[in-house]
């Protein structure tokens, strides 16, 4: 299974929609959760890949856009994870990510309601000395936290 690389947030229906294969095969199958092909294609070699060191092989199925959930199998026995096809695939991404900033925000407290065990006060609200001369204060309150390794 780790041969062929798919986008595992999904596709969306009129997009481009291709899956990074590492190992050679010709023919690809796009099949749904109960086993049935409903589109098969040719995969192209686009060489080798410097940065990864790996051959790299693409499966396009572009033009295959039934909302959905599936898999991409070879010809030679491959197969991808399970991934969907669907108008809104990237909102759980959206949504994550919108809770991160929310989390992470800094300057202001966060309100159990909304963070629940990551509640906390108010935060960073005055002068902080510079790292490198602590003789030097600045305003950095607001913002968003970062690791935490001052860098």
């Amino acid at each position: 299974m780790d041969d062929i690389f798919i986008d595992q947030a999904g596709y969306t229906p009129a997009g481009i929609k291709r899956a990074a294969l590492t190992a050679p095969a010709e023919i690809f199958y796009i099949k749904d959760e109960t086993g049935s092909v409903l589109y098969e294609g040719r995969i192209t070699d686009r060489g080798f890949d410097k940065s990864s060191g790996d051959n790299v092989y693409i499966a396009d199925f572009s033009d295959f856009s039934i909302e959905g959930v599936y898999r991409i199998e070879t010809d030679n026995g491959m197969r991808s994870a399970y991934f969907p096809i669907g108008g809104s695939v990237f909102q759980p991404v959206l949504d994550a990510l919108t809770k991160a900033f929310y989390y992470l925000r800094c300057g202001c407290g966060l309100d159990e309601k909304y963070a629940g065990k990551f509640r906390h006060g108010k935060c960073h609200g005055g002068k902080a000395l510079l790292w490198e001369e602590n003789s030097v204060s600045m305003d950095v309150s607001g913002g968003w936290h970062d690791a935490g390794d001052y860098g």
